[in-house]
This record gives structure tokens, C-alpha cells and sequence, in this order.
């Protein structure tokens, strides 16, 4: 299956596709949110033209966005935005972690 993933952290929200097979998936979307990252690294799905998934990025989940953590994920609301300003972005990205 393919997912998508918002490229916010290095490439201005690029969208990468991410393909995660079949037998990987799970129901338990953390789990697959957890698939959907490591097959978004170059390391193992090398995609040239893209960097690998990272902390700031967003993935496209089934109508539903989340948000990359440096330790896990969080469901957006509907129509969040994040800052545009990266410093802000970061902190906001690390004050996640902080919950």
C-alpha cells in the first residue's frame, strides 16, 4: 500500500510516496505509522529525488494527518497548520515531545 508523506522538515512539503507491503500492515495505525517511517528511509527505499521521512514530517493516514515526533506521532486537527518559520517549528516540534 502507498502512503503519502509531507516532506516539511527539508523540502518545503514535497510530497514523498511511500510504499509499505501488504504483510507489513497491521490494524494498530501506530504500528503502521511506525512502517510507513522506516520504508521513508532511503536506507530502505531509496528514493533519490527526496529525502528520507524525518521529525517535522507529516504522513497522510487514511484521511487523517500525522504529525512525525522525535518519538512518535500526533493526529493533527482538521485544517492544522504547522509554522512556517523553521527555529519556531522545531521548538513547537519538541515542546510535542514534552506531553
Amino acid at each position: 500500500m502507498t502512503f503519502k508523506v509531507e516532506l516539511n522538515m527539508f523540502q518545503g512539503g514535497a510530497i514523498r510516496k511511500v510504499s509499505v507491503p501488504n504483510r507489513e500492515l497491521r490494524i494498530n495505525t501506530n504500528h503502521n505509522l511506525q512502517k510507513i517511517f522506516y520504508y521513508g528511509q532511503n536506507d530502505f527505499q531509496n528514493d533519490p529525488s527526496h529525502c528520507s521521512v524525518s521529525a517535522g514530517d507529516v504522513i497522510w493516514y487514511f484521511g487523517s494527518r500525522y504529525l512525525v515526533l522525535p518519538i512518535g506521532f500526533k493526529k493533527l486537527k482538521k485544517g492544522e497548520k504547522l509554522s512556517d518559520d523553521t527555529l519556531e517549528r522545531i521548538k513547537e516540534l519538541y515542546a510535542q515531545n514534552d506531553d
